[in-house]
């Protein structure tokens, strides 16, 4: 399976939310719906992200949509996965997309 972000760039003001969508498919590019994924705000300003992680399921497209918000200026990078190995982890080899929040 893969997982790619929908929006790899985002540039917003401290404490306005960010939203995310991110698109789960199979080998041959169909998306993939009712699978729940993760995700997790990750890096130095992880600490103040609200909240700093979480669950979605994908519905039709295998499309998935989650949201947050940071008080701190600075960079996320936030990353969504599919849990193959079901341990609530990312692993290797574990379908993963990234996006890059820009707090200013």
């Amino acid at each position: 399976m893969v997982l790619d972000s929908i929006d790899p760039s985002i540039s917003l003001a401290t404490g306005q939310t960010a939203s995310v969508t991110v698109r789960l498919e199979n080998p041959t590019g169909i998306g993939v719906p009712h699978r729940t994924l993760f995700w997790q705000v990750i890096g130095t300003n992880s600490a103040s992200a609200s909240p700093p992680g979480g669950t979605m399921a994908t519905r039709r497209g295998g499309l998935a949509t989650f949201s947050y918000t940071n008080a701190n200026p600075g960079t996320d990078t936030v990353r969504a996965y599919y849990d193959r190995f079901p341990n609530r982890m990312y692993g290797a080899g574990e379908p993963t997309g990234t996006a890059t929040i820009t707090w200013n």
